[in-house]
Formats: C-alpha cells, structure tokens, sequence
C-alpha cells in the first residue's frame, strides 16, 4: 500500500491494452479500449496546514471565501485547485479555474443530496480565509497531487455486458479490473470510470433503483445504458489508514454527478454512495 509522499504509476492506454492481451482478451481488446475513459489519480504528500498557500489543492482545514460558513454537521474531505487539473483533463469537464470545496457527513454514510455540500468558488485565492478550527471532521493535513490515468468499464457495468464475454474472458476481466481503475490501495480519483464493487451508485443517484430491482434483465440492460449516459463519476475515495480515511471500515466513497449539472458548473446535487467489501 503506497504511504505518505508516494506517487505510484498509473496506467496508460498501452499499458492497458498490453494487460488485455496479457489475460486472454485480444477478442475485446479494441472494443473495450474504445471504452476507455480518462480520469485523474489524487496522491498526497504531508504537509503543514498552515504553511500551505490560500487556495492550495489540500487535505486538512479549508479555505473559503468569508461569506461561506462551514456547512453544518458536515466534515471537510479537501478541496482542489481546478488549475492544477487543468492541464490532465482531457474531455473539458471541469472548470478551467476555481476552487472544489468538498463537505460530507463522514459519520452517518446516508446516501442523499443533503448530507454532501461541494463549493465551487472562482475567486482570487487571495480572498479565500484559512479556517484554523475545525467544525467537523478533517483528515491529516497534505498536499496533492494529480497524474492522468485510463480507466475502463467495470465488471458489472452495462458497457461490458454488451460484448457478450465468455466465462473465461469474465473471469480474466475480472482479475484485471481493480489494477487498472482502483489504482493503489488508498488512492482517490477524479472522473473516470468508478470502481465499483456491487452495481452502480448511478441507479440510486438517478432514482432508478427500485424500477431497475423489478424489471426483467433486458429492462434493467435499457435503464443502465440510459443512466450511464446522464451520470459521472466525479470523485472516488478508497479506505486510506495512513490518512485515517475509512468508509464503512472498508470500502470506497463514489460522489456522482450529473453531465448536464457538471457542464454547467452545478455541484448542488452532487450524490455519496458508500460500496463496502
């Protein structure tokens, strides 16, 4: 498991279609890499809180403009410089500039709107002010940084379903998955495709869940593909002791947005959900 101040290789499309071959998966290989989506790997470096710079890609206390109060009941999880992410984004989702502020109720784990608050502040950093006493919980205090990596569908995602794998080419999909989109133990991610280990957050983000629970299989096929083309992943948080970040004991965060709400900048409705093995 990589600790404090290590920043691990991440996989590029070669690498990946190289591991494809490797496992027995020359038949999809070029149908699943056509699939291949890219995303932005989070490692942090230890850091003093105070010594950081306003407006600093962080874990630890936030910066925030003076009229934002830290949101009631709610913990800090960090916040990103999206000027720093610029440059590894290759489908424009993200502002150009700007401040992510990320709060949620680490405590409860309840999957709703109300217990998630994401700021997005387009200010000079300058006029953020540093918060020295915390109102909820933080995570040790680091510094970020970010390297590109290529993620592919997941194992039960309906993008798989439809090349129609064989048993051995599941299971071979099946063994590659975590290396390729949950990166090294205690990693987070930006977009990209989740690394989900049951079905996809999408279907409760979208209110979809129960319909999907009820419908026969060619149903529930139709309703993934329509929600996989209206949702993100836009952050994926994995158990990290070294940063005492744990969900549920042992499992990752998925905070899911919407396409049409991340294209116009809108982080109001942003959806937690919690897989835990």
């Amino acid at each position: 498991m990589p600790g404090w101040g290590s920043i691990e290789t991440t996989m590029n499309k070669t690498e990946i279609e190289q591991l494809l071959l490797k496992h027995g998966l020359e038949r999809v290989a070029d149908p699943l890499l056509a699939l291949a989506r890219p995303a932005i790997r989070i490692h942090t470096l230890p850091a003093d809180d105070s010594a950081m710079p306003l407006g600093a890609s962080k874990w630890g206390l936030p910066h925030l403009p003076p009229d934002i109060e830290w949101p009631e009941a709610l913990d800090f999880i960090g916040q990103f410089n999206l000027a720093d992410i610029h440059p590894l984004v290759h489908e424009h989702w993200l502002p150009e500039t700007g401040m992510l502020s990320i709060f949620y109720g680490t405590q409860s784990h309840q999957h709703r709107i109300e217990n998630c608050r994401i700021g997005y502040w387009d200010v000079d950093p300058q006029q953020l002010v540093q918060h020295t006493q915390p109102k909820g919980m933080t995570f040790p205090a680091c510094s970020l940084q970010f390297t590109e990596a290529w993620t592919l569908p997941g194992c039960e995602a309906v993008e798989l379903q439809a090349l129609n794998l064989t048993t051995a080419e599941y299971l071979a999909y099946v063994e590659i998955d975590p290396s390729i989109n949950a990166g090294d133990d205690g990693e987070q991610q930006l977009l990209g495709h989740g690394y989900y280990l049951d079905s996809t957050p999408f279907l409760a983000a979208s209110g979809r869940e129960s319909a999907w629970m009820t419908s026969e299989p060619h149903q529930r096929m139709a309703i993934e593909r329509e929600i996989s083309t209206l949702w993100l992943n836009l952050l994926q948080m994995q158990n990290a002791p070294h940063l005492n970040m744990e969900w549920l004991d042992s499992g990752i965060a998925h905070f899911s947005i919407e396409r049409e709400a991340l294209r116009q900048g809108d982080f109001s409705r942003v959806w937690v959900d919690v897989d835990f093995i």
